[in-house]
């Protein structure tokens, strides 16, 4: 299973981004494999429509599940659209490591 986590940077140690559709970084963990890829958002920038276009992003990059702070409506709409299970972390602190370890 591949999973879908916004970050703030792209290593291991980095923390959960405060922001889902305007985060600057994802990591795409791998269950299976246990490799993690990070990716730019393209997107982070935009005006208007972030959350549809990173759900896009996450469909496209073929993952089943999303683990976030927060999301917003036009986020959950297009996850939904995806079929992709979405888990809202609590805990703040949470490394990116910390949040692997955890699935």
């Amino acid at each position: 299973m591949k999973v879908f986590i916004p970050v703030v940077s792209k290593d291991k140690s980095s923390k959960l981004s405060e922001v889902f559709g305007r985060s600057e970084f994802f990591a795409i963990y791998d269950t299976e494999t246990k490799n993690t890829e990070y990716i730019d958002n393209g997107s982070a920038q935009g005006a208007r429509g972030v959350g549809v276009s990173v759900g896009q992003l996450a469909i496209n990059s073929g993952v089943s599940k999303v683990v976030t702070r927060k999301l917003g409506p036009n986020a959950v709409n297009a996850l939904e659209s995806g079929n992709i299970e979405v888990v809202i972390q609590e805990n703040t602190d949470k490394t990116l490591e910390e949040i692997i370890q955890a699935l």
